[in-house]
């Protein structure tokens, strides 16, 4: 519920919280996203990836060892590997690898370890027979909220957009958008200002630059001749990473 002065949200067991704004950022999902009114402009980019879980160390399988964020690739494919918490306190860490799979391969397949334990064998062979704490295969889609404002609700994260999950780009878009309207808190011009430019800022470059990733092949070459290049491996770093980009919204 809004009125000029606040929004008050009603949760299901009855109780009433009353603010100045709400910020909508739970997820892909967007309940209070779709509770606002604001639309979702949605488009599959038609690929599939596998994603396995597992509490092995990643880190020491990976030679020089793992950053938190790794890439792997060879001259017909890739892998990429995340660092995440531990499913329960003092366990050890959770790595998440995702690999993008044949348009032809059935999920079933692509999920077995007929498949699984050779993919490992071929990246990380030091923990090709770990157990995996799970395994599991999703599409990958665009999504874009057709305003990051409706009133006194705005939207931020994954619930104002969505892209291509390679390079983390999507999830740099969405820390960048917790800091500027942060930072643009407590002038409600500001955030008119903020909704518009973080918009412009995802539809402008993030899903171009995220686009441009999911439909790329071998990058072999142009990181070759990125590497060579002093200033254009910098110029790539700071679009890679959004970094070009983080404060668009945020005050000058």
């Amino acid at each position: 519920e809004q009125s000029a002065d606040g929004v008050t949200l009603c949760l299901v067991d009855g109780t009433r919280l009353a603010g100045s704004h709400a910020i909508a950022c739970d997820g892909a999902g967007g309940v209070l996203r779709d509770l606002a009114g604001i639309t979702v402009r949605r488009r599959p980019y038609g690929h599939r990836v596998l994603r396995l879980m597992t509490e092995a160390d990643v880190s020491g399988a990976v030679p020089g060892g793992a950053a938190p964020v790794t890439y792997l690739a060879d001259a017909t494919g890739g892998c990429s590997i995340l660092c995440m918490p531990p499913l329960r306190p003092g366990g050890p860490d959770i790595w998440r690898i995702v690999t993008r799979i044949p348009p032809e391969m059935a999920d079933e397949v692509a999920m077995d370890e007929a498949h699984v334990r050779p993919l490992l064998r071929r990246f990380l062979p030091a923990i090709a027979e770990a157990p995996l704490v799970s395994r599991d295969v999703y599409g990958v889609a665009m999504a874009m909220a057709e305003r990051y404002r409706a009133g006194r609700v705005l939207v931020a994260g994954d619930a104002a957009h969505l892209t291509n999950t390679r390079g983390g780009m999507n999830m740099n878009q969405g820390i960048h958008d917790a800091a500027t309207l942060a930072a643009a808190w407590g002038c409600d011009a500001a955030l008119g200002g903020w909704a518009s430019m973080r918009k412009a800022a995802a539809e402008n470059a993030l899903l171009p630059r995220s686009d441009a990733r999911a439909t790329s092949g071998d990058e072999t070459a142009l990181m070759a001749k990125v590497c060579a290049d002093p200033l254009a491996a910098r110029q790539w770093a700071l679009e890679a990473s959004m970094i070009d980009i983080a404060r668009l919204g945020g005050p000058a």
